[in-house]
């Protein structure tokens, strides 16, 4: 439905027949008429949403906890941040990643943003070294889609070895002037922020 306030001159779409005062050429649809009307008084109670709103809560708090909760252990949890077209190759060769490294790999996406979480099984058991090596590959593979690459959660002894945060790059100006303007004695969260901010 269009509402046009009264003065407001449009310019037609499709030239032709004068329906809608001119506006536009072509007979409206019945059925889609009565579609809309029928879908506006189901709005007007909006109570059944009320347990479409829940569930959607606790979709998201399950993704949201997917790299703590993919596996019994989890050796190390990374979010990525991609072109929504390149989610898919980079779930599907991430995967490879940690498999060609003997790891298990677990991910989840909201695809239609470009957010995906992934997570190394294993636990404290993991060989440190492979997990390090197949986080320092993920990011290289993210960066590679033009995306970045956080670790979320990994032992100290990963931590040591992949940095947790992507190169800052030409924002890191930006982001060290704010960080001097709101902290000018550093002593907020020194060195835990993207560039060692």
């Amino acid at each position: 439905a269009l509402y046009v306030r009264r003065g407001v001159e449009l310019e037609p779409l499709v030239h032709g027949a004068g329906h809608e005062l001119g506006r536009r050429a072509g007979t409206e649809s019945v059925l889609l008429a009565t579609g809309l009307g029928a879908a506006c008084a189901l709005v007007q109670d909006l109570t059944p949403m009320e347990r479409i709103r829940t569930l959607r809560d606790r979709l998201w708090q399950a993704r949201g906890n997917m790299g703590r909760e993919a596996f019994a252990e989890t050796a190390a949890t990374m979010r990525w941040v991609l072109l929504p077209s390149q989610v898919a190759d980079c779930m599907e060769q991430g995967a490879a990643v940690a498999q060609r490294a003997g790891l298990r790999a677990a991910t989840a996406a909201h695809a239609g943003v470009g957010i995906v979480e992934a997570a190394l099984g294993g636990g404290e058991h993991a060989d440190l070294e492979r997990v390090a090596a197949v986080l320092g590959e993920w990011r290289t593979l993210v960066r590679g889609a033009g995306g970045h690459a956080v670790v979320q959660r990994a032992p100290l002894a990963v931590k040591e070895r992949v940095p947790v945060w992507d190169e800052a790059g030409p924002a890191l100006r930006i982001m060290e002037r704010i960080k001097a303007q709101l902290d000018p004695r550093g002593v907020l969260n020194p060195g835990r922020v993207a560039g060692g901010i």
